[in-house]
């Protein structure tokens, strides 16, 4: 599976650098698609609805999504971070 995946990774990346730029848009991201088979799938799911909201939110307001939209995904990141680590404090309690 390793070999398998380093191979993909590989054709991905010349994929982007060789392919006419009509076409290399519809390539995926290496590094996305890689990070896409580590995490659970709800993550998966959830980084692909945080894409879609963001490519939507650029599409109608660019200036605004240009300075927006990487600190309210941080944020998003960092809050839900916050929330695992309070759920593990209170299931360790006992109290979930």
């Amino acid at each position: 599976a390793m070999l398998v995946g380093a191979g993909l990774g590989v054709v991905l990346v010349v994929l982007g650098k060789t392919a006419r730029p009509s076409v290399r848009r519809w390539i995926p991201s290496p590094v996305g698609f890689g990070m896409a088979f580590t995490f659970q799938g709800y993550t998966a799911m959830a980084f692909f609805a945080g894409g879609l909201v963001a490519w939507i939110y650029e599409k109608r307001r660019p200036r605004s999504a240009e300075v927006y939209t990487i600190p309210v995904a941080s944020g998003f990141v960092a809050g839900e971070t916050l929330v695992a680590v309070a759920v593990a404090l209170l299931q360790a309690r006992g109290l979930l």
